[in-house]
């Protein structure tokens, strides 16, 4: 059996994911072999992750213990207002819309990555203010 690009990658990160959770909730390794065996992986397959699994839970765990509070490292915002016209049945409207564009450093994957949304003036305003409440929660925190 031959595994086309696409599948390879989504079943290594499958079991990355399942990995990474295991050692996340402390799941022994007899409980993992259980669990992969039931998902339909062949007990050789399964018997030779978990060997692998017991005996990296330690260096696997203390990495998820150093990544799970660290902070997103912002490499650059862009952002712009863009005035899009709307037509409705009666008249053409004018409507701002705002576009943003995050670039990050991913802390689990060790690598640069992007997101970009955009957002009405509404959505914008309600950001905004989550945003302001966030930075005031953390100074008060950080403060005690």
């Amino acid at each position: 059996m031959i595994l086309e690009s696409g599948d390879l990658k989504a079943s290594i990160r499958a079991l990355q994911y399942i990995l990474t959770m295991s050692a996340k909730h402390s799941v022994d390794g007899q409980s993992l072999l259980n669990e992969l065996t039931q998902l339909g992986l062949p007990k050789e397959h399964a018997n030779a992750l978990v060997k692998i699994y017991d005996e990296h839970f330690e260096k696997l765990t203390d990495k998820l213990r150093s990544s799970v509070m660290r902070l997103t490292k912002m490499n650059d915002i862009h952002w712009n207002i863009f005035d899009v016209k709307t037509t409705n049945n009666l008249h053409d409207m004018h409507l701002p819309v705002v576009t943003m564009n995050l670039n990050y450093d991913d802390n689990i994957e060790n690598q640069a990555k992007s997101i970009s949304f955009s957002m009405n003036p509404e959505q914008f305003a309600v950001l905004l203010a989550d945003l302001q409440a966030a930075r005031d929660l953390i100074k008060n925190y950080s403060k005690s």
